[in-house]
């Protein structure tokens, strides 16, 4: 049974370990109108490694670059608290900050691993 993680640095600590893409799915959540990403992570490209799965809700501003085409991978993926900025229901920004291939802010997230 999945470990769900909502402390951001044992967010951080479990996104560490796990840099290659094995699942990306965006959907549009018509009850709230708002979108939603699921990223599924893997220490290794084989889909029988551990896993972990990045959750996340009320998705804006999101860039992607370089998926596809063969193996990806996000190098360095981190949640950052922004509600500093107060920013409308924006709580998060996760960015891969070595090579900068995805980026959004989001209302909530939330990490998994098996």
């Amino acid at each position: 049974m999945a470990r769900v993680i909502t402390e951001l640095e044992a967010m951080n600590e479990a996104l560490a370990h796990a840099s290659f893409v094995l699942g990306v799915d965006i959907a549009y959540l018509r009850d709230s109108s708002r979108y939603s990403i699921e990223i599924v992570l893997g220490a290794s490209p084989k889909a029988e490694c551990s896993q972990i799965v990045l959750q996340a809700d009320g998705l804006v501003e999101f860039q992607l670059k370089s998926l596809g085409g063969g193996l990806s991978q996000f190098s360095c993926l981190r949640i950052e608290d922004v509600r500093e900025r107060q920013l409308d229901r924006i709580r998060f920004r996760v960015r891969d900050i070595e090579n900068d291939r995805i980026e959004f802010l989001c209302s909530d997230v939330r990490v998994a691993e098996d």
